[in-house]
């Protein structure tokens, strides 16, 4: 079973973090953002209820500012000036409301692939000295649901293009919420407060739709874990899948044990 999300919380989420990160992001970025917004709306008002590619493409990624090892703590600073390319494809088809042909289309399913890659670039050599995906599985896909690749195209010395696993759990998926993870492992020290000014700066759209989205996810994770199983818990977790509706209900509160 595939996912439902909403496509105007979706664009939402896009604007709050162009303006909630602009500090931490490249020059190039606003258009970056723009196309991938505008490409969004574009498939939300085509009429066209069939599969649709939307990405950010490797050719023209999302680039950060350059952290001058600040990727340490507390003010330390590492030997690497890091910039994060940041590419997304997902594929996705709009919902056609049977009867409802004057009504505009408000959720699209995820069809296929959804994967965000990210690549880290050693600005001072021109390197590459990281890359991973963050990607949302197909109902036949090994792994959890929500998990994180490494490597997987380059034939690293440990990770080599023929070695697919590990596939790491995780709980972030849309491009900006990747894009957000990043910019807090680039800039430890001052993603926090760019992220805790509680007004203004996007912050008071981006928190909601982050907020909601994560206590429907931990939730669904909680009610797995806690089901009666001969399994091992781990196991239930990696083979579980979400049900369709899972981002579009109204989330609850996080069940606490």
């Amino acid at each position: 079973m595939t996912l439902r999300f909403n496509f105007k919380e979706y664009g939402d989420e896009i604007g709050a973090l162009a303006v909630l990160a602009e500090p931490h992001l490249d020059a190039t970025a606003v258009a970056v953002l723009n196309a991938y917004s505008t490409d969004l709306r574009t498939i939300r008002d085509s009429r066209h209820f069939e599969d649709q590619t939307w990405e950010i493409p490797t050719s023209a990624p999302l680039k950060t500012t350059v952290s001058e090892g600040k990727y340490e703590p507390n003010n330390r600073r590492g030997s690497h000036h890091v910039q994060a390319h940041i590419s997304t494809t997902w594929q996705i088809k709009p919902v056609r409301r049977p009867g409802a042909k004057s009504v505009a289309v408000q959720e699209f399913d995820l069809s296929g692939k959804a994967s965000t890659r990210v690549e880290f670039h050693d600005v001072t050599t021109g390197n590459l000295i990281g890359l991973w995906k963050m990607e949302v599985g197909n109902p036949g896909a090994p792994g959890c649901h929500f998990h994180v690749g490494i490597g997987g195209e380059e034939d690293w010395p440990y990770f080599p293009s023929t070695l697919s696993v590990p596939r790491l759990p995780s709980f972030l998926f849309s491009a900006m919420s990747v894009t957000e993870f990043v910019l807090n492992e680039l800039f430890q020290d001052d993603w926090p407060k760019t992220a805790a000014k509680p007004h203004g700066r996007g912050a008071e759209q981006w928190n909601p739709i982050q907020r909601k989205r994560l206590l429907s996810l931990l939730q669904w994770k909680y009610e797995t874990v806690s089901a009666a199983s001969k399994s091992s818990p781990w196991c239930d977790l990696k083979s579980e899948k979400p049900r369709r509706d899972l981002f579009v209900e109204d989330s609850t509160q996080l069940v606490r044990a």
